[in-house]
């Protein structure tokens, strides 16, 4: 999920695919991408090493490139660089 907040101050929530993350940012597809330019608020929920656990990526990332990434699904790709982020080790069983 991440979302974003026009010039008029609309608040727009999207949910995307994660398409690859690095320690400097992310690229995520979705059927709409926000202006290059635009920070985005964002969360991401990854497999963890451990069994019956998950890593949960939140933060603040900034859209620095945005172009087709599969127009015949007509979905949009864009790269974000973090700004600001937060780990977190979910448990997901008992």
């Amino acid at each position: 999920m991440f979302s974003w907040r026009d010039p008029t101050g609309a608040r727009h929530r999207r949910r995307g695919w994660l398409r690859n993350i690095s320690g400097g940012g992310v690229y995520l597809s979705a059927a709409n991408a926000p202006p290059k330019g635009t920070l985005i608020g964002f969360s991401v929920s990854l497999p963890f090493f451990f069994v019956g656990s998950r890593l949960a990526i939140r933060g603040v990332a900034k859209v620095v490139r945005v172009g087709a990434d599969d127009p015949s699904e007509g979905r949009e790709g864009f790269a974000a660089a973090f700004k600001t982020f937060n780990l977190r080790a979910l448990s997901t069983g008992p």
